[in-house]
């Protein structure tokens, strides 16, 4: 019964659905395009990197040739 009666105090306060709402908006935000276009963003430098020949696919960095990772 506790839980029921705090729920709907929590609810039918303006001030903390207000607060649980954008706490909820921000969660969102960042992890539903935030962190994806970052995550793409890299990809798109890893795939341009490799392209180049600076880096191989398992993102060992070369120079003049010669794979630096074996030193």
């Amino acid at each position: 019964m506790l839980a029921i009666t705090g729920s709907w105090l929590i609810l039918h306060s303006m001030l903390v659905t207000t607060i649980i709402s954008l706490l909820i908006c921000s969660w969102w935000y960042i992890f539903l395009y935030s962190y994806p276009k970052a995550y793409t963003d890299m990809i798109a430098e890893r795939r341009k990197r490799v392209r180049s020949g600076i880096e191989d696919i398992f993102g060992s960095t070369k120079a003049d040739g010669i794979d630096q990772t074996s030193n």
